[in-house]
């Protein structure tokens, strides 16, 4: 008999607006027939959407790593769908914060859309879970994107402000000196 480690501690760490897979559609974990790649790209108007088919681990690390930066130099918001990305181990982790760090570094935001049970676990045990926005379906954070974007260029037109200000608690130490020398 397997056991797996915190087997009985799963619905714990569960957020409170996350939903089972059950609960949205009982979300399949296999890729779809047509898939020829375990990562996919659709670029969109506003952002781009990336799905994932297979675990989150060092095999599918390559493709994930090549497919993340290109949609975040083409669109600086990403949607990362992980409905049937089942799992995630360091390497699929390590990579997905790095992505975001890119995404931040570009004045954007990546959000995940239906992870598993299993990777919102993970995410809550690596306290990143904060980090990351987290949806139930692509057309929810393609909205929620939408208003952000649009509501940012509004406040950004009234000021003629050029890009976002960032809060002084978030810069670092070579960005409060840019921020300095501005003034």
């Amino acid at each position: 008999m397997q056991t797996r480690a915190g087997a009985g501690h799963a619905g714990r760490f569960r957020r409170p607006d996350a939903r089972r897979p059950s609960e949205l559609g009982g979300a399949v974990m296999a890729a779809p027939a047509d898939a020829a790649l375990p990562v996919e790209l659709d670029e969109r108007l506003h952002a781009a959407v990336v799905r994932v088919y297979g675990d989150l681990d060092a095999a599918l690390a390559p493709a994930l790593r090549q497919v993340l930066a290109d949609a975040v130099d083409r669109h600086s918001d990403v949607v990362v769908d992980l409905a049937h990305a089942p799992t995630v181990d360091p390497a699929g982790l390590s990579l997905l914060v790095r992505a975001h760090r890119h995404a931040r570094r570009c004045d954007g935001t990546m959000c995940f859309v239906a992870p598993s049970r299993y990777v919102l676990t993970v995410l809550h045990t690596m306290h990143v879970d904060r980090v990351f926005p987290i949806f139930d379906d692509c057309s929810s954070a393609l909205s929620w994107l939408r208003r952000r974007t649009e509501g940012a260029g509004a406040v950004m037109a009234a000021s003629g402000a050029r890009r976002p200000m960032i809060p002084a608690s978030r810069l670092t130490t070579a960005d409060r000196g840019r921020r300095a020398d501005a003034v």
